[in-house]
């Protein structure tokens, strides 16, 4: 049997990097576990089920990569906005 760990609101909120009124909106929207009722006016998440939902997120953000050009570099560079703005 392996062990479900719960989480706490702020343990959530800090591993998710997210706010208060985000982790309700995600909630509300169906875009984030369920807490589990531990108490009377307690709630928890199971630890398992957030890491997952960092994980999607993750992987989420992985799209076809590309090389980058020179030209992509120039154009983050602090410098590249400053010739731009002289020009």
């Amino acid at each position: 049997m392996t062990k479900t760990i719960l989480l706490r609101r702020p343990e959530v909120l800090r591993r998710c990097a997210i706010s208060n009124s985000t982790l309700h909106r995600l909630i509300n929207a169906g875009n984030f576990p369920a807490p589990v009722p531990v108490g009377p006016r307690a709630v928890a998440w199971i630890e398992s089920e957030i890491n997952d939902w960092i994980e999607e997120r993750i992987e989420s953000r992985k799209g076809p990569r590309r090389e980058l050009t020179r030209e992509d570099l120039l154009k983050r560079s602090p410098t590249h906005h400053r010739r731009e703005a002289k020009e």
